[in-house]
């Protein structure tokens, strides 16, 4: 395809011209990675958009994962991978929550995070078993004893992560209702004087006690 390999943002310039191209005439975009071939002039715009805008959710992906943050580094050696169908649930199911929202983006931070980033800002003990070392984010949501999650942490890197479906609904609901109340938690005992609302937070740990 012309342009840049494997992305339809080189494009944009030809979407401007969808409606003076002649009867019969096709430009055909073709997305390596998402395999997907989009035929300009005979395929609705709408539909030639949404490609688009899908083609730009892949690159800012793949800039992620290129990205020198802890999370990018994981998902990178994980093996994760770009999914139409996975980003398209979780776009659906977690915006409109503000602790599924800052799961699924990225923008949660642990109390590990904070205690390198800006010590003795933010409480570095974990809130459920009172650990004073190691409160990351794989020990909050999968390893604490204090937190417990079923009889399996996810196996899928993007949902243990970022909380990304795989489409088990069931499975997917109990992560995600797993996932926001864990953040709630730490998110009561960052900010005491101004909980999430609607949220009681547990009593914390004494000082000096661990687990986990």
């Amino acid at each position: 395809m012309a342009g840049e390999k494997g992305h339809l943002g080189s494009e944009m310039q030809t979407l401007d011209a969808l409606d003076s191209l002649e009867g019969g005439t096709q430009v055909a975009v073709h997305h390596d990675q998402l395999q997907k071939t989009v035929k300009l002039a005979s395929q609705d715009k709408r539909v030639v958009m949404h490609w688009l805008r899908e083609s730009w959710r892949f690159r800012r992906f793949s800039q992620f994962l290129k990205a020198k943050r802890r999370d990018s580094v994981a998902l990178a050696a994980g093996g994760a991978t770009y999914d139409t169908e996975q980003v398209q649930k979780a776009r659906k199911n977690m915006i409109e929550n503000a602790a599924l929202f800052a799961v699924a983006t990225g923008a949660f931070k642990s109390p590990q995070y904070w205690q390198v980033a800006r010590p003795g800002v933010y409480p570095h003990r974990c809130p459920f078993c009172g650990l004073e070392e190691g409160a990351n984010h794989d020990h909050l949501f999968w390893s604490c004893e204090g937190n417990r999650f079923g009889e399996r942490a996810p196996t899928n890197v993007l949902q243990k992560r970022l909380g990304w479906p795989v489409g088990e609904k069931a499975f997917d609901e109990a992560v995600w209702k797993h996932m926001a109340c864990t953040v709630l938690e730490v998110w009561a005992h960052r900010f005491p004087r101004s909980p999430p609302k609607g949220w009681t937070p547990r009593q914390p740990k004494e000082e000096g006690t661990s687990g986990g």
